[in-house]
């Protein structure tokens, strides 16, 4: 899929996920960590925005390991 993406800090990623279900945001891909446990644990989640781009905002758990598999 077509997408936008931004790597946050884990805290404000973690931050925004809070923000994002207070205010009812509807999500393309609900916010989930993938990879847990393992090299490249991440945070994602995916949003449209007003002009219906697709948004993805991530995160790792590990800065260092943001290309590894």
């Amino acid at each position: 899929v077509r997408h936008f993406g931004i790597i946050l800090s884990w805290k404000d990623w973690n931050n925004l996920v809070n923000q994002l279900k207070n205010k009812k945001c509807v999500f393309i891909v609900e916010p989930y960590i993938r990879f847990k446990g393992k090299t490249g644990e991440q945070g994602t989640l995916f949003i449209k925005d007003p002009s219906d781009n697709i948004l993805e905002f991530k995160s790792f758990r590990d800065d260092s390991k943001i290309f590894s598999r």
